[in-house]
């Protein structure tokens, strides 16, 4: 064995040794990267939820407040209360909130 012998297997064993070491630095990254991505969906999508939700509240207390008299101060003139549906603010908002921000699931 010459001295090149030597120089050409040393330097193989080197670069046999340190082979895996790109792929080990990629799954590293890959993971420090994709691990939180990955967690941060699912508050996405509830965030995304939670606007979606109070939206459909906003349109669902409109609408209410657009069809029922808050008060019987406020009826239009000639009309009783008896024929004319009257829900008080308080009411319209508690039932806004028990549709679209309770938990529908369990059974009461």
């Amino acid at each position: 064995m010459n001295g090149t012998d030597r120089q050409s297997n040393t330097a193989g064993l080197n670069h046999r040794s340190v082979r895996g070491q790109a792929m080990v630095e990629l799954a590293i990254i890959a993971a420090a990267i994709l691990v939180p991505l990955l967690l941060l969906i699912p508050l996405l999508g509830k965030q995304i939820d939670l606007k979606h939700q109070t939206i459909q509240a906003a349109r669902y207390q409109a609408w209410e407040y657009t069809v029922w008299y808050t008060d019987s101060g406020r009826l239009p003139d000639g009309f009783s209360d008896a024929t004319q549906p009257i829900k008080s603010t308080t009411v319209t908002e508690r039932e806004a909130r028990r549709r679209f921000f309770s938990d529908n699931t369990r059974a009461d």
